[in-house]
């Protein structure tokens, strides 16, 4: 069975708001696309700056990092970094996974039985989400940040609700 999802092109490249020095964190949707850009880019001071509270410890190491250094590849396992690799620039819109405004998941690819296909592609029975995951670090907080890349069946996105 072919699944087909209607995606969302964000017109604010990560790219151009890396250019400007800023990242809008109080945008699940920017911060997202922030996060999946500077991965890609083995940007590491970038990414060490996207984190949130809980993986704040791995910020100096992060930002210690040279592109290309092998320590890269060991931070993600191989079906993260190839939903990251096929990426094309489309993300489906940020959701709250726990209802309560503190997590936000971004679905940025599918992983199935052969392998990641962006969002862009054709899924067919047994994918799941590649998803960005974000948190907020206490309920006063107004940035997102970087948790984690997550698998998550299409079930979850499409029962989490809007975030406010």
């Amino acid at each position: 069975m072919l699944c087909k999802i209607l995606v969302v092109s964000f017109a604010l490249a990560a790219s151009s708001v890396h250019a400007a020095g800023h990242i809008d964190q109080t945008d699940a949707d920017i911060t997202a696309i922030a996060v999946i850009e500077a991965f890609r880019a083995q940007d590491g001071p970038t990414v060490a700056g996207l984190l949130n509270d809980t993986n704040a410890r791995m910020a100096p190491m992060l930002s210690a990092l040279p592109v290309g250094d092998p320590e890269w590849d060991a931070l993600w396992s191989s079906w993260r970094q190839a939903g990251l690799d096929v990426w094309g620039g489309k993300n489906l819109p940020a959701r709250d996974r726990d209802g309560d405004g503190t997590t936000a998941i971004v679905p940025f690819a599918f992983d199935g039985p052969d392998g990641a296909v962006s969002l862009s592609g054709a899924c067919t029975n047994g994918c799941r989400y590649l998803l960005i995951v974000l948190t907020r670090d206490s309920a006063d907080d107004t940035t997102w940040g970087f948790e984690d890349i997550n698998g998550a069946e299409i079930t979850n996105y499409d029962s989490a609700g809007p975030l406010n």
